[in-house]
Order: C-alpha cells, then structure tokens, then sequence
C-alpha cells in the first residue's frame, strides 16, 4: 500500500498500557433506570439515537467435538432510540462466513423496553419469527434480525455468540459508528501460543488500552472508552465506515506445532493461493477455447493492429458474448466449461477470460484483486482474501499500462467503473506482493450551452444542449435507465429544484452501446431563476446549477475528501436582453485556485449587442484532499457558491 494511502487510513493510538479488571460481561435486562429514562444524550443532544453499551469478548475454545480450536465472539449491544429517525437501529443484520460451517451464530437473545401510560417499562422478548438467515454470496450469509414495537423512547438489547474457525483472522471491532456511543469494551484474550498485532484505525478518539487476564490466568488485551462522538459524514466521502475508529488484528506468530504453524501469513501467501489454484489459471490456459475466441475477435473485420484497440476489441467481444451476473467476486465459482454452456458468470471468470483472450493475443495481461466502495479499504495489517471482493484485470502495453473491467455495463470499455475506485489493487503475479494503483482514466465532464429569452413577467426560455463526457455520461445514463421516458428522465433531473419549470420538448441522445457522450436537447420555460421587483428583473445565471450551499461544513474534517474522479464542468448563457430594459448589474469577472492548480474557478460576463453571455468553468483535477487540505478546499467552494449566487439585474428604461 502507499505511505498516503496508509496515512490517511491509519492513525495508531498512543497511550500508556496498564493493567485493569476488565468489564464483567453484562447480564441481559439489567438496563439503569438513567439508561431508560433517557430523553436527550448530554454529550450529543442534537443525537437521533445513541449506543447505550458496545460490548465484545473474544476468548479460544474448542467445538463441539474438542478436536478444533475456535474463537468465540460474545457480542452485547445495548442502543436508545431517541427520534424516529433512527428507527433503522431495529433492523441489524451480522454477516458470517457459512461456506463449510467455518463461522456460525448461536445463543440470540433480544428485548425491548417500552414505556407504558403509568410510566412503568415493559419488555418485548425476541422470537424466531423476527429473525431468518439470508445467504448473501457462495460463502457469505448474515443472521437478520428485526426488533419488534420499537419506537422513539424504546431501548434495545440484543446479545449472541458467534463461533469461527478462522483464527488467523480476528474480526474488526467498530469503537465508531454514526450514532454516539456511551460505553464501549473490547476484550480479547489469543489462544496460548498465539501472537497477534494489534492496530488502531481511523480517526483517534478517547479509547484507552490496558492488559487483563481471565478466570484461568489467560492473558488478554483490553480497549475501552466512553462518550465516544459520533462519526459526521459529509459530502464526497468514501463508504463512512473506513474512518470509523476500529481495533484491527493481525496474526505476526506462532509458537505452536502442528497445523497451526501454517496460519501465518502476508500477502505472498494470499496471492500464492490464488495463482496455485487449477480453477482459477484454467480460466487464462492459452490455446483451445480462447485460441478460438481471439481468432473470432481478429477476424470480425474491424480489428486495428493499435494494441489499445485491440484490448478494446476482446473487452468488447467478452461483453458482447457473456453475460455479467451481477455478483462482485475474486474468485471464479464455477468451472470454465460451466460459464462457456451458461455464457453468464461473475466478475473474477469474466475478467479472468478476458486476461486469457488478450495473452492469446500477445497482449500481456494480469489478474487484480481489490476492494470496491462498497467493500471497504484494504486493511494492509490484515492479509486474508477476505479483504478483497473483485477482480480486474491489469493491461501492459509498451507505451502504456491500464485497468479494464469487463463488468463496466454500457460504459467504454476502458472505463474503470467508479465502484473500482478505491486506492490500489493486489496484483495476483506469483512471488510478488505488488500494489497496483487503481486510478480514473476519465473524468466527470459537462458542458452545457443554454440560449434565453426573458419575458417581463420574468419567465425565461431556455434553449438547453447539455453534454455529459466519461464519468458524468455514465451517472446520466444510469439516470436515464431508470426512467420511464426522457420526460420522466427531466422531471427526476430538474424539476426537484425548480419545481415551476415546464418542458416543451426534449430530445436524448447517447444512450445506448459505448457512446462517449450523452447528450440532451431540450426547450424549458420557467420562473424559478428570476424575481420581479417593482420596475426591475433579477436573473439568477447559474439556473439549475446554481450551487446554494457549499458541500463542506465541518469546522474540522478527520477524513480525505475523495471526489473519485477528476470534474470538469462548464455553462455558458446567452441572454437576450429584454425589450424596453437596460442591464443594471451582472455579476464581475473572477478567477481562482486552489494550491498547486488542485482547483480552477473562473467566472466571465460580457454584453454582446443586445444579449448578455455568462460563462462558468470549474476543474477540479485532484481527486482526494487530506484533512489538511480540506480549509483550503472549503474556502475554494465558498467563493464558488458565493459568485454562483450573484445577479444580473435589469431595470426598465425611463
């Protein structure tokens, strides 16, 4: 990993380690009555809910037939629902590896206080029906679970034991999450031989550390804290859990005979498992299958001797020949035989064809293992598989070396999709622990030219060519395929922030195949940019993209900003000025940047006879900004707003 990856993910804690007793395991229904009577919580009073208790105990101990070591978690969560907005809390759902029973979930048990009219608590007890298991992947599967009667003032308590026979790997423990936490423990106590490491991630809080022991003398380490603040998202964040504090470990030793010895590992090892498996090379076995496939590809008639072209053209005849279907996956599930009958598989056999079809072709190819978004940021403490859930493939031509992936829709198909971008890959070559950036190779482009006419009743006729380019097409093409109608695509684009538009036709372009562009044509008339004042006219330029607030808030902000892609946006108006009016105020030019030319804002207004032309450009060519940079970032998009708020006026004449 980078060192400005790793520095922004981790911030290891300082503290002084002592010794302490360490938190008795809470008993179920023994919540004060303080707890109860909550209405406010003190240190957070604005909170929709707060997490009473966050506890966990991990200890080593044998299945049920003494012939294995496990790790037992023992997980207590006590949380009071203060507003209805959190009623979401009543929802949990716990994930489990369940492939080969390797984890397992027992001993649930729930309650739910409510209070009555006379002012007395009553408890709802869980039953079976308000929970089920759900298999979410071939591996992966998650207990869910749904509290009943739970309303604002209610107070849950849930408690269950998870089993796991995956000791090398310690699950994360989450001190943060987007409610504040009152109290929070964290227990562990390694089986008697077994050395890990342990990590702090995220942004530092008052959590302290010390050493305990159990019953039987077994050493543990122990973390705690109290009023532990809630996490403040806020706009252009990766996935907000990634910066929740967190207590990581890793396994560095074993000082054990047997099997055990084996579970050390890095991320050589992890790479070795893949590269070593007979599954996972047969998809990349060159000649047979894919010697027929490339041979389909060179003789379609339009396959350049450009090599880029060529990648572009196998990317092209995978997508067109197979089917994705939708499951994010580093690993192929089923044979190669199985997803040549069924012409659909997921993203690590698709992608893994793809690298066999481009080395049939000379092409040197190679599979990447990552983490989408949605997945998390890569622990580096952490070297399982478990950190990763895709898979692309990495291209290295002579002039040039990208990332394709095959799974990326309509889109080009050299377009990373934006869920790829999360920092750097592992790049699965045996013998080499190598991280590989994952970086766009497009940007959020939109230039939009916009023709008007203003009435003295102040609405205006707009004239609208809008064109979105590489990432930004992308996003209004997904609009797009949600909607019903391209009346349908404008309402739900537009109509949210000027709800007195109304369109008089439209026309869309771009929205099929691997269009670079999408394009709309439309003619609006609307009032919702203007104001009439006594003999004046106020026009607002910016229209549907006036920015009214910025996106940054924080006074301070512990967490990269991450725009995932460079953004390049620019509107041009041309306003006819209206008949019997004369300009009284436009908005003055201006023109500034970030440090290092990281933003560019420039504003312009000029009169051309008898129409006003207003132009805006923004671009923003550093994709992620460090809390360090963020005041500088914040001011940036201040004065954005600020000019995006300016006027023209027009006065009648005398």
């Amino acid at each position: 990993m980078n060192a400005k990856q790793v520095s922004v993910l981790i911030i290891m804690m300082v503290s002084i380690i002592f010794s302490v007793k360490a938190q008795k395991r809470p008993k179920m229904g023994k919540v004060s009555e303080a707890d109860l009577n909550m209405e406010r919580y003190e240190p957070d009073t604005g909170a929709a809910a707060v997490i009473l208790l966050n506890y966990q105990k991990i200890i080593p101990t044998t299945d049920i037939k003494q012939t294995h070591l496990v790790m037992s978690y023992y997980r207590h969560v006590r949380i009071k629902i203060l507003k209805p907005s959190a009623l979401s809390l009543a929802d949990i759902e716990v994930p489990f590896l369940s492939k080969s029973n390797l984890e397992s979930i027992s001993n649930l048990k729930g309650l739910v206080y409510n209070q009555e009219p006379d002012g007395s608590w009553s408890t709802t007890k869980l039953t079976k029906d308000n929970w089920l298991t759900e298999k979410l992947t071939e591996s992966l599967s998650a207990l869910k679970v749904t509290f009943p009667n739970v309303k604002a003032g209610s107070v849950i308590e849930y408690s269950y034991q998870l089993q796991s026979y995956n000791i090398r790997y310690i699950r994360d423990f989450y001190f943060m999450s987007e409610y504040p936490t009152k109290e929070v423990h964290s227990i562990f106590h390694p089986a008697d031989g077994f050395y890990y490491q342990h990590n702090i991630l995220g942004e530092i809080v008052g959590i302290q550390q010390g050493s305990t022991t159990d019953y039987q003398g077994l050493p543990g380490k122990y973390f705690f804290g109290h009023h532990i603040p809630a996490f403040k998202e806020e706009a252009y964040s990766n996935l907000p859990r990634n910066f929740y504090t967190r207590l990581s470990y890793s396994l560095t030793n074993v000082a054990r005979s047997g099997q055990y010895a084996e579970l050390i590992s890095n991320w050589t090892a992890v790479i070795d498992d893949y590269v070593t498996d007979t599954q996972y090379e047969s998809f990349m076995r060159t000649g047979g299958f894919l010697k027929k496939m490339y041979e389909d590809v060179a003789n379609s008639g339009n396959y350049s001797e450009d090599p880029k072209e060529q990648v572009k053209a196998i990317a092209g005849y995978v997508r067109d020949q197979f089917s994705f279907n939708d499951r994010l996956n580093e690993w192929p599930i089923q044979s190669i035989g199985q997803l040549l009958r069924k012409l659909e598989g997921n993203s690590a056999e698709l992608n893994l064809l793809t690298i066999g079809i481009l080395r049939e072709a000379g092409i040197k190819a190679y599979p990447v293992a990552i983490s989408t978004r949605n997945h998390g940021i890569v622990n580096p403490f952490n070297p399982t598989s478990t950190e990763l859930n895709h898979l692309v493939a990495r291209v290295e031509l002579e002039t040039d070396t990208f990332i394709i992936d095959v799974t990326n829709g309509t889109n080009p198909a050299d377009m990373i999709p934006l869920r790829d971008l999360n920092g750097e890959g592992l790049l699965l070559r045996q013998g080499l622990a190598k991280w590989v950036p994952i970086e766009p190779n497009h940007t959020f482009k939109s230039s939009h030219s916009i023709g008007a006419s203003l009435w003295r009743s102040g609405t205006l006729d707009l004239n609208m060519n809008l064109k979105y380019q590489g990432y930004q097409a992308s996003v209004q093409k997904g609009k797009y395929a949600e909607a019903e109608s391209e009346e349908a695509y404008f309402d739900a684009e537009f109509l949210s922030e000027a709800p007195q538009s109304e369109l008089s036709s439209i026309e869309i372009s771009g929205t099929e195949g691997e269009s670079q562009s999408f394009n709309v044509k439309c003619e609006v008339s609307t009032d919702d940019f203007t104001e009439v004042i006594g003999d004046r006219i106020i026009v607002y330029p910016m229209l549907f993209w006036t920015l009214d607030e910025s996106p940054f808030k924080l006074e301070k902000r512990n967490y990269p900003v991450d725009y995932r892609a460079p953004i390049e946006e620019r509107i041009v108006l041309t306003l006819e000025i209206p008949e019997g009016y004369e300009v009284e105020e436009i908005p003055g030019d201006k023109r500034f940047m970030l440090p290092g030319r990281a933003g560019v804002f420039t504003f312009s207004s000029i009169r051309l006879g008898d129409k006003l032309q207003v132009m805006c450009n923004l671009s923003i060519s550093q994709t992620v900004f460090t809390s360090l940079e963020y005041p500088n970032l914040k001011a940036f998009m201040e004065m954005v707003v600020e000019k995006h708020n300016e006027v023209i006026v027009f006065k009648l004449e005398p």
